[in-house]
């Protein structure tokens, strides 16, 4: 079961992170990969060994294993899974 995450998960969750995307492309509707930053998202829970993490523009998830801290990127084309990481301007 997903649980919030307390105020100290904030700091490893987003550590963990940042290394995850560290050099790594994302998707996106356009269809070219872009580098994206851990600023972008919001640490929505935890649970099952995983952060989840919402994209602020897209709104969907990555996890991050707390365990390892290796990326998943959700890509079912479900709601919130479509595994693409857009930004739009302003």
């Amino acid at each position: 079961m997903n649980a919030a995450p307390t105020e100290a998960d904030v700091k490893p969750a987003f550590e963990l992170l940042a290394a995850a995307l560290e050099g790594k492309q994302l998707n996106t509707e356009q269809g070219e990969p872009r580098v994206a930053s851990a600023e972008e998202f919001m640490l929505m829970s935890k649970g099952h060994g995983l952060y989840h993490f919402k994209h602020s523009f897209t709104r969907n998830y990555v996890l991050v294993s707390i365990g390892n801290g290796q990326l998943i990127v959700p890509s079912t084309g479900k709601p919130f899974q479509r595994g693409t990481f857009d930004v739009y301007p302003d």
